[in-house]
């Protein structure tokens, strides 16, 4: 879930049935990856998250978090890309479009914002 803005994946439910051992490897990525951003350790965050979805690309949380990140460190459109490939279905949907939005706003996107937003 996002949180003001912030990646808030301190209640998402990684006990997810482990279908494949690249799926509880991806987990595993993504706890580190979540442990250093609430670090500050935006680079090494990153690198897990990274590996994570390379494990499992369907795993959003790290989508969530990878877009965090990289707004927290001013990559805008980066960030943007990343809200916007949260999924529908996804309990953060809505959250992260808003999210998107706000940040198309701050980079003088006003149309692509309200698009986002409909």
């Amino acid at each position: 879930a996002l949180r003001g803005g912030e990646a808030d994946l301190s209640t998402t439910n990684t006990s997810l049935a482990i279908s494949a051992p690249a799926q509880g490897a991806a987990l595993v990525m993504f706890d580190m990856a979540y442990i250093l951003y609430n670090e500050q350790t935006d680079s090494s965050s990153k690198l897990f998250a990274h590996m994570a979805l390379a494990l499992d690309p369907n795993l959003t949380e790290a989508r969530i978090l990878l877009g965090d990140i990289m707004a927290r460190n001013g990559r805008l459109q980066d960030s943007i890309a990343m809200f916007l490939s949260v999924p529908p279905a996804h309990e953060s949907y809505i959250e992260a479009r808003r999210y998107a939005a706000t940040l198309q706003a701050e980079a003088g996107e006003k149309d692509e914002a309200r698009a986002t937003l409909t």
